[in-house]
């Protein structure tokens, strides 16, 4: 085992790696390069902001972290502080209760509205520290070390990532989640930012962001615990938000027949979600999915989260999902 000494954390750190940012909560129109810590924007713009973040929520830690402005072309980056809620595209951080943005042009932006007490703005060479209580979802911000902002309380509950929000063609950041020294001293009682690891969860959930239609269906699901292995579920309990019928409950999407289907009820697509309670607690790194083979009512955007003494995590997040009648996807978040 290596250990790490940070000298701006008391005590020792390193014991488990830093976090990263992830490749299965991050916007495949951005790129993750240098050991997924610096994410780079791949596409010109177009209106829409992409979203890069990570698995490695918090919800009982003090953590921080220091992200260096690689470019930034116009002033058209946002850092924040979300839930598994957000979204990776379409729509920016700050826009409800579930995340908070600082944005370049010196904003802090939360459920929809300018904050006060801010860094002001900040361009491309400039540091910005990220200040998280995770446990009260409390954020702040500093540029450069200087004085933090106000504090902001993230009231959309769950525990709680770091996310970066691009617009512009070449915009580049670089984090530092305390695999290197930082540049500035972290606040008291503040530690660098750890990755999860494998987690084991009794509780696993899908979760339907935005459909196809307005109703969501999922013909079948398999959960494993290696790559390519062998679906685990059979001797727990499926539940799920509602069912269009009795004939549509959760439990035909865990019956190895595709020809059944979990259905939600009408006009409860987005929002739906399918759950499986297993008996013991299992580290599940894989979803093997097929959709219902006769129409398309399907998840175009979807999270799958696992509870910790009944606080959700992120896992694995995709937007902009297409499926084909009976077709099979396989996400894996090891």
């Amino acid at each position: 085992m290596s250990f790490l000494i940070n000298p701006y954390v008391i005590g020792l750190v390193g014991l488990a790696s830093t976090a990263t940012l992830s490749p299965h909560f991050t916007s495949p129109n951005l790129t993750l390069s240098n050991g997924n810590l610096t994410v780079t924007r791949s596409v010109a713009f177009n209106g829409s902001p992409y979203i890069a973040s990570m698995i490695d929520a918090k919800a009982s830690e003090r953590v921080y972290c220091e992200l260096t402005v690689n470019n930034d072309p116009v002033g058209n980056i946002g850092i924040g502080i979300g839930n598994y809620k957000i979204a990776l595209s379409g729509a920016y951080l700050g826009y409800d209760n579930n995340s908070a943005n600082y944005t370049a042009d010196g904003r802090v932006v939360y459920t929809n509205q300018n904050q006060p007490g801010t860094p002001g703005p900040y361009t491309t060479g400039d540091i910005i520290s990220v200040d998280l209580n995770s446990a009260t979802g409390q954020v702040r911000f500093r540029k450069n070390g200087g004085a933090w902002s106000n504090t902001f309380t993230i009231g959309g509950g769950g525990a709680f990532q770091l996310a970066i929000e691009m617009y512009n063609e070449n915009s580049q950041v670089t984090i530092n989640f305390g695999a290197t020294a930082f540049a500035y001293a972290p606040p008291a009682g503040g530690s660098a930012w750890e990755a999860n690891g494998v987690v084991s969860s009794d509780t696993w959930r899908f979760v339907a962001r935005a459909n196809n239609n307005a109703q969501s269906a999922m013909g079948e699901v398999e959960l494993r615990i290696a790559a390519g292995g062998a679906d685990i579920t059979g001797s727990g309990t499926p539940s799920s938000a509602s069912a269009f019928s009795a004939s549509f409950t959760a439990d035909k999407a865990f019956d190895n027949n595709t020809a059944t289907c979990a259905h939600s009820a009408n006009n409860q697509g987005a929002g739906w979600w399918l759950q499986y309670l297993f008996v013991s607690p299992q580290p599940i790194i894989e979803a093997h999915m097929t959709a219902r083979t006769d129409n398309l009512n399907y998840p175009t955007s979807f999270r799958w989260i696992y509870f910790i003494s009944g606080v959700p995590f992120i896992a694995y997040g995709r937007d902009a999902l297409v499926w084909t009648l009976g077709e099979t996807k396989t996400f894996n978040w090891e």
